[in-house]
């Protein structure tokens, strides 16, 4: 008897423990994919600002040189 007690103990525990582990994946699969989404933005702006016609050339060397300067991502927010 002691024995199925046992089992049905260490089975509520690794439940629990895999239940948490899924929360916290979860978790890091969604703010993956919010930096994913902000990496895109990211790199379509870049992608505008290198395919904009010659006559805008003097406004295309401004934005590079601020897009420069603005990191791509926010690091360091939990991760």
């Amino acid at each position: 008897m002691s024995d199925l007690a046992r089992s049905a103990v260490q089975r509520l525990i690794a439940d629990g423990n895999r239940q948490r582990e899924d929360e916290e994946l979860s978790n890091k699969v969604h703010r993956l994919e919010q930096l994913i989404e902000q990496v895109t933005e990211q790199l379509q702006i870049l992608h505008n600002q290198t395919h904009q016609p010659q006559a805008a050339n003097g406004i295309a060397s401004h934005g590079a040189s601020t897009c420069a300067s603005t990191p791509l991502i926010g690091l360091g927010e939990g991760d």
